[in-house]
């Protein structure tokens, strides 16, 4: 036994693991260094492999875009949450499926709609790539069309909540507790 140990010693001597020692190190400093470029300040996550990006907006104050660096650090993950807030998912209209699936055929980054931990529907805006591509120009261009994407969401989502409400105030059919 204190051969074998003595030659898996020898064979690993002075060589680094295959995983960093710190896993989100890498990646997380590929995004720093963009970020850095850029001239952005970076807001800490709640986890080590979170980091905030915050953007002036005309239509809500700010936005931020949450960098997510994936656990193998070779994968960052950028997301952007519509600022319509939750919306019960019985009620989302067809109009605003149909309107991701289209807008979905037509971007890079993807809208996803998740289901809260109330059950309802939340909107946001996505990108996944590998963290060797990054650079501040990529970086800056993808934050940008999220940014963009999501304002134009938001716009078309009151749009489309004002024409619902709209709809319903010329109902002229029975209201709840009157007699038909």
């Amino acid at each position: 036994m204190r051969l074998f140990s003595k030659v898996v010693r020898g064979v690993t001597k002075g060589r680094r693991p295959a995983l960093p020692e710190e896993p989100v190190r890498q990646a997380r400093a590929k995004v720093e260094d963009c970020c850095r470029q850029l001239g952005w300040s970076i807001g800490e996550g709640k986890i080590a492999r979170e980091m905030h990006l915050q953007f002036q907006d005309p239509l809500i104050g700010s936005r931020n875009v949450v960098v997510l660096v994936g656990e193998d650090d070779t994968t960052i993950n950028l997301t952007m949450l519509s600022s319509v807030g939750s919306i019960r998912v019985q009620t989302v209209p067809i109009a605003v499926l149909t309107y991701l699936l289209e807008r979905n055929s037509r971007l890079i980054p993807s809208w996803e709609m998740y289901l809260g931990i109330d059950g309802n529907a939340l909107f946001l805006m996505s990108y996944h790539t590998y963290a060797a591509g990054m650079n501040p120009t990529f970086l800056k261009s993808i934050c940008e069309s999220m940014i963009q994407e999501v304002q134009t969401f938001d716009v078309r989502m009151k749009e489309i909540r004002a024409a619902s409400l709209a709809h319903l105030l010329q109902y002229n059919g029975p209201r709840f507790g009157e007699m038909p």
